[in-house]
C-alpha cells in the first residue's frame, strides 16, 4: 500500500476542479490544477497537500460564496 498524500495526484485535483467548474462556471480549473502542483508538490505530506488545495481554492473561489450561489 502506497502513502495516503499519494491519493492526492492529478486525476483527484482535476476532477476536483472539474467539480467547482460545474457549480462555479467562472472558476480555472486549469488554472487551479497548475496551481496546486507548482513548486514543492512531491516534498509535501498530505496534510501539506491538503493545506495547499485549501489556500488556493481560498485564492480562487469568491469571498461571498452566498452570492456566487445565488441564496
Amino acid at each position: 500500500m502506497g502513502n495516503l498524500k499519494d491519493a492526492f495526484d492529478t486525476k483527484m485535483i482535476t476532477d476536483l476542479g472539474l467539480k467547482i467548474k460545474s457549480t462555479y462556471e467562472a472558476f480555472d480549473e486549469r488554472a487551479y490544477v497548475a496551481k496546486v502542483f507548482s513548486g514543492e508538490w512531491e516534498q509535501l505530506e498530505m496534510f501539506g497537500r491538503l493545506s495547499r488545495m485549501a489556500v488556493i481554492l481560498g485564492q480562487m473561489l469568491p469571498a461571498n460564496y452566498k452570492r456566487v450561489l445565488c441564496i
